[in-house]
């Protein structure tokens, strides 16, 4: 699992992140600009989905406490 927690106060600006994707050498793939200037976007999305198996987790134990 990624810690998160390292990146907090990073930049959220989306339009930021988009300038640093077009400041790449000119050598960059267009592919390492899209996920350049999608930092923000998978950071959030990775963040949810621990969220999320975090809550899957819990549930899950809850009911094995139940059944015993």
């Amino acid at each position: 699992m990624i810690d998160t927690d390292k990146y907090e106060g990073h930049i959220e600006n989306i339009g930021r992140w988009q300038m640093f994707a077009n400041a790449l050498p000119r050598w960059a793939e267009d592919a390492d600009r899209k996920l350049v200037s999608d930092t923000p976007l998978l950071l959030a999305e990775v963040k949810r989905l621990n969220k999320l198996n975090s809550y899957i987790k819990h549930k899950l134990n809850s009911l094995k406490e139940m059944i015993k």
